[in-house]
């Protein structure tokens, strides 16, 4: 079963920190196709996701965004999915945003369907489809439009030490992402959760899922009310089954 939420309050990725295993070990599964209930899906799209040898992707996310709401699942071993969803409009137009895998709950700043994703080029937009009530749109192969790598940030002041120190509260932390225009892509904080996972805040190091592409780094230590930290260099990512690591000299 897909996830379902309206993104203008949340976002998907921290729904898994919500579910926690049970959704993690659900995205694993083998999908079939749904059997229609009227109580609650009535449409689907399937398909199998696949990258650029045709070969098939595991565990790819599937996003199905028609503006109020959010559907959402993953790939199974083979690369198959099958997204059901709610047309209570038939037909019904939608967005469908198939990324490589990344860590549902972890750190990722720039994810679909961002309202600025669809500006960042074509590989970003998405793939508009036309889902039909008690009907199920098999869309066949589709490939991965964007690839996700994880990348392992160390934060420096301009003299190469650790930027905050060791009593830093980083629950005020706030994130600013640029793209290569320098147009802002995305802002976001770190959750409470992230923060005891993820985040090496002795280290000053943060690691996180970002899509391919160019981006630059700003850093508000006062959620978003105090002054920026940027960083001259950029955080270049390329498709890759290996984490990356930068280290980011940031100044105000």
């Amino acid at each position: 079963m897909p996830l379902y939420l309206n993104h203008n309050f949340v976002r998907f990725a921290a729904i898994a920190l919500l579910f926690g295993v049970p959704l993690l070990a659900r995205a694993q599964e083998r999908y079939t196709p749904p059997a229609f209930n009227p109580d609650e899906w009535d449409c689907a799209v399937r398909g199998r996701v696949v990258d650029d040898s045709n070969k098939p992707i595991a565990h790819a996310m599937i996003v199905l965004d028609d503006v109020h709401q959010v559907f959402f699942s993953k790939s199974d071993d083979d690369g198959k999915f099958v997204l059901e969803s709610h047309c209570w409009q038939s037909p019904s137009k939608r967005i469908l945003f198939v990324t490589s895998p990344f860590e549902l709950g972890a750190i990722t700043p720039i994810e679909p369907p961002e309202f600025r994703f669809s500006k960042l080029g074509p590989s970003f937009s998405g793939q508009p489809i036309v889902l039909k009530k008690g009907e199920v749109l098999n869309i066949g192969n589709v490939h991965a439009q964007v690839y996700y790598s994880q990348v392992v940030v160390t934060l420096c002041n301009s003299t190469g030490q650790p930027l905050f120190r060791d009593d830093f509260d980083w629950r005020n932390i706030y994130l600013r992402f640029r793209g290569h225009n320098h147009h802002i892509v995305a802002e976001t904080s770190i959750s409470a959760e992230n923060l005891e996972i993820y985040v090496r805040k002795s280290d000053n190091v943060i690691p996180m899922h970002l899509p391919e592409g160019k981006w630059y780094l700003e850093i508000n230590p006062l959620d978003d009310k105090g002054p920026w930290y940027k960083s001259a260099i950029p955080i270049v990512v390329h498709r890759s089954n290996s984490p990356m690591e930068i280290t980011l000299r940031m100044s105000k």
